[in-house]
């Protein structure tokens, strides 16, 4: 007769009482290991932070250098490519893994900035600063990559460290922003971001690669991911040019109503859907 599996004491990682062990084979004694990959992985989203703020300091001398009146189409574009890339690379993160998608990214990262450090024009700048902005996916990536190094019960403390050095790459960034531009110009800083991109693509080869999830193409559901995107993709478009537009104008109020509207939406058909297959 089979003794029950509770009372085993050898319990295996199918016992439902038992925690699930971590998707990436790190030994439970490697907390230093552990530390060093979750620093790796997160690098790439410290490198996010930091072009996220030197971009918008940086703005300002790239349209006096290429000579337009439409420096405010800079940040938009960044953030634009970057909303409505984020559900598309999360769920391919669900094909090919997190650390192959976050190379993706890094890629693309470089690739705009390259652009842009030799564009002779602000049309071409733009078109590499939306590439570029391809790179803020690497955002949720990361986490979901150290979220993989760890069991759940101890994530929650590491996802706060992770914040922290988040925002102190950010108030660093604030502070060392305007003597960098001063002394190497806006090419010069943006040519900064592609080294920092550069290595964070080869700190990832220190990352475990987590096996990607048996997903099927079809589940990737790309159109109504895009959909899913359009809601913040609005209220990002109506907050970034609320200044220029005017915080009471009714392109501000209702770019950002529509996105809010349209959330509430999906949240309710998420919600529908949910219940339907719980029935």
């Amino acid at each position: 007769m089979k003794a029950d599996s509770a009372s085993s004491p050898h319990a295996t990682p199918t016992d439902p009482a038992v925690e699930p062990p971590a998707v990436l084979p790190l030994p439970p004694s490697g907390a230093l290991r552990r530390l060093l990959i979750a620093s790796v992985a997160n690098w790439a989203g410290a490198v996010l932070v930091i072009s996220a703020v030197l971009g918008g300091k940086l703005a300002a001398y790239l349209t006096r250098d290429l000579s337009t009146s439409h420096g405010g189409l800079y940040g938009t574009v960044f953030a634009l490519t970057g909303v409505l890339g984020i559900p598309l690379a999360i769920k391919a993160s669900h094909l090919h893994g997190t650390k192959k998608v976050i190379g993706v990214a890094c890629a693309f990262g470089i690739l705009g900035n390259t652009i842009t450090v030799l564009a002779p024009t602000f049309a071409v700048a733009l078109i590499g600063h939306a590439i570029a902005g391809l790179y803020f996916a690497v955002g949720p990536l990361s986490l979901f990559a150290t979220r993989d190094c760890y069991p759940r019960k101890a994530f929650p403390f590491v996802l706060l460290a992770v914040l922290a050095s988040i925002g102190l790459s950010g108030a660093v960034t604030s502070a060392v922003a305007e003597p960098l531009l001063e002394a190497i110009g806006w090419r010069g800083s943006v040519g900064c971001l592609i080294a920092l991109t550069a290595v964070a693509m080869l700190l990832l080869k220190a990352v475990p690669n987590a096996s990607p999830r048996e997903v099927k193409i079809k589940e990737l559901a790309v159109p109504s991911s895009l959909v899913e995107a359009t809601a913040p993709l609005l209220v990002t478009l109506g907050l970034i040019n609320g200044s220029a537009w005017g915080w009471t104008s009714p392109e501000v109020l209702g770019t950002v109503g529509a996105g809010a509207v349209l959330g509430v939406l999906l949240a309710m058909r998420a919600r529908s859907l949910k219940r339907r297959a719980a029935a």
